[in-house]
């Protein structure tokens, strides 16, 4: 508004001031390997007006990425199941403008040490009965094999086609004395065994 001596003004045009920011990651998330049950965060840093952020994932067989539901800030903190093992992920950052970037893509490992946490007992049974043999382990991606050696042999032998961590049988009379453990082998090929246990057939 310009006033003079006499008092009369007039007005300018009305103008607009846009303030503009180039839209940049200044820093990428990172890959991370975290404990099964323990929490992570991935986060991300960008400059930009108004950014607005979404994450997306594929996880390990998927064929493509997908939106990560309701995720849409800047760091985000959750505890990952095991199927979150190889996960990969990225996120796209867009501004007022409708300009966007998308991140490195980083890919989060869930491990857990492999440990057996409850070992096959020794057991006894009448002739014609049923027993369970079981052990509790854990780990990712775990697999089990049991083996065997009756009374008399030197060493033992794979049982085939029981890859259980329970096995149900009616031991026959000729495992009087039968010993027999399970090797467990996580998914990074990790390996640990039983403790040994007995049979005895009455």
């Amino acid at each position: 508004v310009v006033t003079d001596t006499t008092g009369s003004s007039v007005t300018s045009d009305t103008v607009t001031v846009t303030v503009t920011q180039e839209l940049k990651i200044t820093k990428q998330p990172e890959s991370q390997t975290v404990e099964l049950g323990e929490p992570v965060t991935l986060s991300i840093q960008a400059e930009g007006i108004g950014l607005r952020c979404q994450w997306y994932y594929k996880k390990v067989g998927q064929e493509s990425f997908s939106p990560w539901p309701n995720r849409t800030g800047a760091s985000e903190t959750l505890t990952p199941p095991e199927s979150w093992n190889g996960i990969q992920l990225y996120c796209v950052v867009t501004d007022t403008t409708g300009s966007s970037v998308t991140s490195d893509t980083v890919t989060v490992t869930v491990t857990q040490e492999l440990k057996i946490t409850q070992q096959p007992e020794n057991q006894t049974v009448a002739l014609g009965e049923a027993i369970t043999l079981s052990l509790k382990a854990q780990g990712m991606g775990l697999r089990y094999q049991w083996y065997f050696k009756k009374a008399g042999q030197d060493s033992f032998q794979i049982w085939k086609g029981h890859t259980n961590a329970k096995e149900g049988v009616t031991p026959p009379a000729s495992w009087n004395g039968i010993q027999l453990y399970c090797e467990v082998t996580d998914s990074a090929g990790t390996k640990a065994n039983s403790g040994v246990t007995t049979i005895t057939v009455k």
